[in-house]
């Protein structure tokens, strides 16, 4: 599975609905990753099977590659585990010192290994 960036006024017509249901639990909406993809503030990123939206994140000793979104295209099963080793390089690559993800799924320590460790947990209550 490769991952490559796309563009995406021409791949939002089937990356924007995919990536608006994995939005369901935050703030923003597939317009909002949408216009930071196209302002070059993220990236569009796709494989055969998923799309994802990236963008650097300031950290305070420089930045670091967030996941933003990520989605299985029509069927498919995968997840941003699946492209963990291209997301690790690109973001080698761009010299960030690292990458991160917010995911609701129970199990992932497990899933993606030791090297990963959760960073924050968040509580919410909603009305």
């Amino acid at each position: 599975m490769t991952l490559a960036r796309i563009n995406p006024l021409q791949a939002w017509p089937d990356a924007g609905p995919a990536l608006e249901k994995a939005l369901p639990h935050t703030c923003h909406s597939h317009l909002d990753l949408r216009r930071a993809c196209l302002r070059g503030e993220a990236y569009l990123l796709a494989t055969d099977r998923m799309f994802l939206v990236v963008r650097p994140e300031k950290t305070v000793d420089g930045f670091e590659l967030l996941v933003w979104a990520a989605a299985a295209k029509d069927g498919a099963t995968d997840s941003v585990v699946d492209v963990l080793p291209d997301l690790e390089a690109m973001a080698r690559g761009m010299g960030a010192n690292g990458v991160v993800f917010v995911t609701d799924k129970k199990g992932m320590e497990r899933i993606v290994g030791p090297a990963w460790h959760r960073r924050c947990f968040v509580m919410e209550r909603r009305f």
